[in-house]
């Protein structure tokens, strides 16, 4: 039995859904339930694997890049994620002087780098969209908020009916 794109699709909005769901409530079961504080024993481990893990995105961003690779949108939002939930740790893990810190380095490095990278994401959208609908229609693609699956699909439905 094959199973259709329309199934496929209400599936994993099925599963989104119900995922939003349980985390939200999972969140809300932490709140009453953590500990104030926690002692990590592998807490250099984790900011040094994270941050490895960040410059590798950074650089497989800027390969991307270079090499004008459509992949480039996943790498960029994947680092733009990355620097959002660093200044995130650093706000919410600093104490005293080193919160002051953590401010100065999410205000001026973190989040604009994070805006910076998801304004490359979306750029590269909007390119790859006006490519692709400019060769099918031969008009420019509506932004990338507003331009559907469906547009698409329809798009390339209606210029293979009329040669």
């Amino acid at each position: 039995m094959r199973v259709t794109r329309r199934v496929q699709r209400e599936a994993l909005l099925s599963v989104l859904v119900t995922s939003a769901v349980f985390l939200a409530g999972w969140a809300f079961y932490l709140a009453f339930h953590l500990p104030a504080s926690y002692r990590a024993d592998h807490w250099r481990l984790a900011w040094i694997g994270f941050d490895v893990a960040q410059s590798v995105l950074l650089i497989a961003t800027a390969w991307a890049i270079w090499r004008r690779r459509v992949i480039l949108i996943l790498f960029a939002i994947s680092s733009a994620v990355f620097f959002l939930a660093d200044a995130w740790f650093d706000l919410t893990t600093a104490r005293g002087g080193d919160l002051t810190q953590s401010v100065i380095a999410a205000g001026l490095i973190e989040v604009p780098a994070a805006v910076a990278l998801l304004l490359v994401a979306r750029r590269a959208v909007q390119v790859i969209a006006n490519e692709w609908w400019r060769t099918v229609t031969g008009n420019d693609a509506p932004p990338p908020s507003r331009l559907t699956l469906h547009a698409l699909a329809d798009s390339v439905t209606s210029s293979r009916s009329h040669p």
